[in-house]
């Protein structure tokens, strides 16, 4: 024997001719004295396999025992687990499954039973729990499933029940619930969806319906709440939402009113808070890729933002306004998305609080802070390209300068000087770098 052979091969003659039959035994690789198969060959120059077979579990259990005719599996096969319970018993005829195939629970409980014929599953399949529950049933003709097959649960009440011709569902399919209530009912058409589609609430409220042709949802469609409210209401057209699609709480009050167009939103688009007031209004094109919004406050009414975005990208003008109106923030975005121009902050009252400028999104040149109540410049502070660099300067209300110092690379650097209103300096502070280095006190700051 060669070493390339992966077990060791006993024969044992049946006579002196070469054509006498001989058994093989081979052995588990990496248990080498353990049995792994045993059969029989025609002759030792034939290695067609002829007459019992056994093979074996490294711990000594059969895992297998059949029956070879000129090659070929005959008579019943039985496949065993590890504890000696039948696992799988086949019955071949001429190397083909023909008769009855069963599968069993490691404790012996049937699992699976069914008929083959010329190795296609053909009458009956059945399946159990392993407490021998019914499970399943359904019929065969050539591995072809056919005719109603039904799937329980383990209490016994029906789980699914579905109508197939050859080997698709066809008809009237439905599905229920753990009580027995029915959960989904569906029409099949050669495999597809069409017909009315239908899903229940567990209480046996309705819960959706729709239609499918060929595979794909086309016409109207409903969903309900739990307590019977209708709330949405549209249609399909070729799988994709098309036209009018409206929606409602479950109190009834209006949620939103939206237009479709082969499945993408088009035109206006309300949405509304569970109080009835308006909360956004969109106006969509170019398949959502560019759109508008106007975004509302809930308590008000007043409308709280103003956006645009040109193929998904921030653009054009943006808004922001407080609960009573005033606005809030306005801000400018180029065809590329990003900031552009003047950026102004307001408080409550619609004065201003801060301008910054923006260039491709970068800050860059004087961002102004401005005193809330006289309007007055309070701060400034160059950028650039989004980084403090710089004269720093700021005033008191009175317009007498308050604090001037130097930023570098978006640090405090240099000398940075804080005078009174009277001109007076009261702190010096010395920093490099971001890192402050000195500081001392001169006078009481006065109020």
């Amino acid at each position: 024997m060669t070493k390339q052979l992966k077990f060791i091969v006993f024969f044992i003659i049946f006579g002196f001719s070469a054509k006498s039959q001989v058994v093989v035994r081979t052995f588990h690789k990496d248990k080498p004295s353990a049995l792994r198969e045993e059969y029989g060959i025609v002759s030792a120059t034939d290695s067609t396999r002829n007459g019992h077979y056994n093979r074996y579990y490294e711990g000594g259990a059969k895992a297998v025992e059949g029956y070879f005719r000129a090659g070929k599996k005959d008579s019943t096969w039985t496949e065993f687990y590890e504890n000696g319970q039948k696992k799988i018993t086949t019955l071949y005829i001429n190397g083909q499954k023909n008769g009855t195939f069963t599968t069993y629970s490691p404790k012996g409980s049937i699992l699976e039973k069914a008929y083959f014929k010329n190795d296609k599953l053909s009458d009956s399949l059945i399946t159990y729990y392993a407490d021998g529950r019914l499970k399943s049933r359904g019929f065969f003709v050539r591995d072809s499933i056919e005719g109603l097959a039904k799937e329980y649960y383990q209490s016994g009440i029906i789980k699914q029940e579905i109508s197939y011709l050859r080997g698709r569902p066809n008809g009237i399919s439905k599905e229920y619930y753990p009580n027995g209530k029915l959960h989904i009912e569906a029409e099949y058409v050669n495999g597809k969806l069409s017909g009315t589609f239908k899903t229940y609430y567990e209480s046996g409220q309705l819960d959706t319906e729709s239609y499918n042709q060929n595979g794909s949802k086309n016409g109207g469609f409903k969903t309900y709440a739990p307590n019977g409210q209708l709330v949405q209401d549209g249609n399909y057209k070729n799988g994709d939402l098309h036209g009018e699609i409206k929606a409602w709480y479950g109190t009834g009050v209006q949620r939103s009113v939206l237009q479709y167009n082969k499945g993408t939103r088009e035109g206006k688009a309300l949405y509304f808070y569970r109080s009835g007031k308006l909360k956004d209004e969109y106006r969509f094109s170019n398949k959502e890729k560019d759109y508008s919004l106007k975004h509302y406050h809930d308590t008000t009414g007043f409308l709280a933002q103003e956006t645009e975005y040109k193929n998904k990208q921030p653009f054009g003008s943006w808004k922001n306004y407080y609960p009573n109106g005033k606005i809030q923030k306005e801000e400018h975005y180029n065809e590329l998305g990003k900031l552009h121009g003047n950026k102004y902050l307001y408080d409550s009252t619609g004065r201003k609080q801060a301008k910054e400028i923006f260039v491709n999104g970068l800050k860059v040149g004087t961002f102004e802070t401005y005193f809330p109540a006289s309007g007055k410049v309070e701060s400034q502070t160059i950028y650039v390209n989004n980084r403090r660099q710089g004269e720093f300067k700021a005033w008191h209300e009175s317009g007498k300068v308050h604090i001037t110092g130097q930023y570098l690379a978006d640090t405090q650097h240099g000398k940075w000087l804080y005078t009174t209103e009277e001109g007076k300096i009261y702190r010096i502070e010395q920093y490099r770098r971001g890192n402050k280095v000195s500081s001392k006190d001169y006078v009481q700051k006065t109020k």
